[in-house]
């Protein structure tokens, strides 16, 4: 190393110049390290609270039910009517098919006979359609017709000496109707009736039953008729729709005239329902509801009607 005498102004320069070349990254290094300390030592601001996003709730609109038709229900005791004591039956315009749904899970799941609360023959009659072959009405409109009413009778399974009379009534496709239906039997020539299926509820006025057939629904009533005399008289069916009477039907029972195919299921389902609860036990049992089961099978059945004297077979065996 080059030795400088003392006193050598170029020695001055030279420290100075050697001051200058550590001091200033010193001096910054000392500077950051300063600020460094201020930081870590400097207190940490108070948390600011969280603020809470407001819920947006989705509005939907309110689902409206859908509607039911009311369950209609015959302002009369059950049991056989006498046309001295009523002469003239309201008739219901509407009925459910629950019950064959019902029906159908006690015996096929449960293997076991329904409770008698959940057999409604009306409604296991109802929950196929059926097209009868007899007499016919059409309540005009003013763009066609209101609505429709059939009848076909067919000897009474149970009961020979009575008529089980069936009655449809169809309405118009696109458009609901009041209508009103009332039996009126023959004082001369009828001894004494029923409507099969419907509850009672005593203390109900004729006139409270519900009348409106709704678009495209139908409703199928069976009444049995035993006459007093032979001639065939049974009485009419008298109606009305929106407000206007139809052309009533007479009814005449022919021993002669072939049944169609389905007022013979027809029989077949109001026999089945009244066995099922035990009504008309000493006159109704299994081997007439297997008997009707079996001229009603066909190999041409539609596959509801299959599947019913299936359900039939399957009640017979529990």
């Amino acid at each position: 190393m080059e030795r400088i005498p003392p006193g050598d102004p170029q020695l001055h320069a030279r420290r100075a110049s050697a001051w200058s070349g550590w001091l200033i990254p010193a001096c910054a290094a000392a500077v950051l390290g300063l600020a460094t300390l201020l930081v870590i030592k400097m207190p940490a601001d108070p948390a600011l609270p969280a603020v809470k996003k407001p819920v947006i709730e989705a509005v939907q609109a309110p689902v409206q039910a859908p509607v039911q038709p009311i369950v209609s229900f015959v302002p009369v005791l059950r049991g056989a009517l006498k046309p001295t004591d009523v002469p003239t039956l309201e008739l219901p315009v509407q009925s459910l098919t629950l019950s064959m749904q019902l029906v159908s899970n006690a015996i096929l799941d449960e293997r076991q006979f329904p409770s008698r609360e959940v057999v409604r023959l009306e409604e296991i009659l109802n929950y196929f359609p059926l097209l009868l072959n007899g007499t016919a009405a059409i309540a005009p409109g003013p763009s066609g017709y209101l609505a429709t009413l059939t009848t076909e009778t067919i000897p009474c399974p149970w009961k020979p000496s009575a008529t089980l009379l069936i009655i449809a009534l169809r309405g118009n496709p696109l458009t609901a109707c009041d209508v009103k239906l009332s039996y009126h039997a023959a004082h001369d020539s009828v001894f004494r009736y029923r409507l099969l299926g419907f509850s009672s509820t005593d203390g109900v006025p004729a006139d409270a039953l519900p009348s409106l057939l709704a678009a495209g629904s139908s409703t199928v009533l069976a009444l049995e008729i035993e006459p007093s005399r032979p001639g065939g008289n049974l009485g009419t069916l008298r109606w009305t729709a929106a407000g206007k009477p139809a052309p009533e039907i007479p009814l005449i029972h022919r021993a002669d005239a072939e049944p169609s195919d389905d007022a013979r299921f027809a029989a077949l389902v109001c026999t089945f329902g009244q066995w099922l609860t035990g009504e008309q036990a000493g006159t109704i049992d299994a081997e007439t509801v297997a008997a009707l089961a079996r001229e009603t099978s066909s190999a041409t059945l539609p596959a509801d009607r299959a599947k019913f004297i299936a359900l039939v077979g399957r009640a017979l065996d529990l």
